[in-house]
């Protein structure tokens, strides 16, 4: 045991919705490897011990100045080395499938969305925001609400 504390708030191991001795089978299928996947993914907890390398970076940077365990700033640097990998993995496969401009587009809906809600519905200004066919037919529904009310769009 060492003598550092645990918070609350770095959790160190994941949360399984399945039993962690249970014998992967050779007949275990994709489906239900995916399926283990997305029930340790869909506890919020484990998101940041699966991808929040800065977390375990500083860590780390807190470990080495009070001249910690070795062992222990080895398996900090390997955390968060792992967790970096895994962090880079999916934003590349968001970048592929196009979802990186759909997030940060929803970000910057924030501003401008009890503007225009209503008379828009919230996908019809994330699209507005992503789509040049979309941006068009929105401009076209607002000048068309604008001469239908004293509101300027």
């Amino acid at each position: 045991m060492d003598d550092r504390e645990e918070t609350a708030d770095e959790p160190t191991e994941i949360v399984l919705p399945v039993d962690p001795n249970e014998e992967p089978s050779e007949e275990a299928d994709e489906d239900a490897y995916d399926a283990k996947l997305d029930g340790w993914i869909s506890h919020i907890d484990n998101i940041d011990i699966l991808f929040n390398c800065f977390a375990t970076r500083n860590q780390y940077a807190a470990l080495k100045r009070e001249r910690g365990a070795s062992k222990d700033l080895v398996e900090l640097k390997k955390r968060a080395q792992d967790q970096e990998d895994r962090l880079e993995f999916l934003y590349r496969q968001f970048f592929k499938a196009g979802l990186i401009k759909r997030i940060s587009a929803s970000f910057e809906m924030r501003s401008v969305y009890r503007d225009y809600c209503p008379p828009l519905v919230p996908q019809q200004v994330l699209g507005f925001l992503t789509s040049y066919k979309t941006r068009k037919n929105v401009t076209g529904r607002l000048k068309r609400q604008r001469r239908l009310s004293d509101r300027h769009y």
